[in-house]
């Protein structure tokens, strides 16, 4: 009896712990990480082929300025697309690419209010049919 009991605390305990950690990682982290950046973080991110043209968009809840760096590898961006609005701060953003080899894999690092944003501190992974 007292082996259940222990084992049903140590259950609950476990329990409260998970979900304590699940709180702050999942709701506490993100919004802080958010309130951090600004408005200025990308959103409803997209990418478009126009005839032989390759397009990339977002959209951001400030306005904000914004430009693409972008490479075949992971470790070097040779190649920079500046919003098609210039240094204008604006809400919806709209890169043309150059430099497309379709059927590539690009990285792509947006910058945003010149901080950068990818995939967790990785640069955003693409191809191009």
């Amino acid at each position: 009896m007292k082996t259940n009991k222990l084992l049903f605390i140590g259950i609950l305990v476990t329990a409260v712990i998970t979900s304590g950690l699940f709180a702050y990682y999942f709701v506490y982290l993100p919004n802080k990480t958010t309130s951090n950046v600004g408005g200025c973080s990308p959103t409803k991110f997209r990418q478009e082929k126009n005839g032989e043209e390759y397009f990339l968009f977002w959209t951001t809840l400030d306005e904000c300025t914004g430009y693409v760096k972008y490479g075949n590898t992971a470790e070097a961006f040779p190649y920079l697309a500046v919003d098609q609005q210039g240094v204008v701060k604006v809400r919806e953003h709209e890169v043309k690419l150059s430099g497309i080899t379709k059927g590539s894999t690009y990285y792509f690092v947006i910058f945003s209010n010149e901080k950068s944003f990818g995939n967790e501190g990785r640069p955003l992974i693409l191809s191009f049919e």
